[in-house]
């Protein structure tokens, strides 16, 4: 007998049944039957109609916006050889943070901004969803973070 009490639930991805922890279905977790099931299709955030792969989406979106990812490369560079330091969020303070180019012509030009308030400053002030970089049914970047 196991350490964990569990109940049997469906797989919402392929109808398997299996037995979920009740500790995991209390905070929303027990969907899916194994890892397989949970990164595949409409269910894995990272999904992509049409079958492109993270890989090829990256390329290109990279092929598309040459000169942003170059900035964004300057930074990471300039952060890894000490000659740019990441500064907390300029919002809030959260020590977690990313640069934000106001201008991709100057690459070491950013404002540090924590991943709350830098999709904010992207989806505007209340943060809407504008554009595909937040996932399907998350309307605001702070909705996004109270669900993860």
């Amino acid at each position: 007998m196991g350490r964990h009490k569990t109940t049997k639930v469906t797989c919402i991805n392929c109808s398997l049944e299996f037995q979920a922890r009740d500790s995991d279905l209390r905070i929303g977790g027990g969907l899916f039957c194994s890892k397989a099931c949970k990164n595949s299709g409409e269910h894995n955030p990272n999904y992509r109609a049409g079958g492109m792969t993270k890989y090829e989406y990256k390329v290109r979106a990279k092929a598309k916006n040459p000169i942003r990812f170059a900035a964004m490369q300057a930074v990471q560079t300039a952060v890894r050889k000490g000659l740019l330091i990441r500064q907390p969020c300029s919002v809030c303070g959260n020590v977690k943070s990313e640069g934000h180019h106001h201008d991709y012509g100057k690459p070491l030009e950013v404002e540090w901004l924590c991943k709350l308030h830098h999709l904010e400053k992207h989806h505007g002030q209340s943060g809407k969803r504008e554009s595909r970089s937040l996932p399907v049914g998350v309307t605001t970047a702070r909705e996004y973070f109270e669900k993860t």
